[in-house]
């Protein structure tokens, strides 16, 4: 359902805003496998959502050491042909920083 949803065009930049929003905050590993299942079903993964996801990944405990999203991301970024786990870029990081 949700890809659907994401995928409606009304719909699709705040769904996906909200499922990066709520895997960067995810403060349970529950929380953070269930966010990262959300961002896998998404349709067509931009550079700028990878560099994201990287940012995420390495800031954010419980998806840096959770098993559930990592069973989530490791494939989506390996269907994108992207290195697993993401390299850390402190480019990024003040990508990120700026944009909020």
């Amino acid at each position: 359902m949700f890809k659907w949803l994401s995928d409606q065009p009304k719909l699709r930049e705040p769904l996906r805003a909200s499922a990066f929003q709520a895997l960067s905050n995810a403060d349970t590993y529950p929380d953070a496998g269930r966010s990262a299942k959300r961002i896998a079903a998404l349709s067509d993964i931009t550079s700028d959502e990878f560099d994201r996801l990287g940012l995420i990944y390495w800031t954010n405990f419980s998806v840096t050491n959770g098993d559930l999203p990592m069973r989530q991301l490791r494939p989506l970024f390996e269907a994108y042909g992207r290195s697993w786990p993401p390299a850390y870029s402190s480019q990024s990081e003040s990508n990120h920083v700026s944009q909020a």
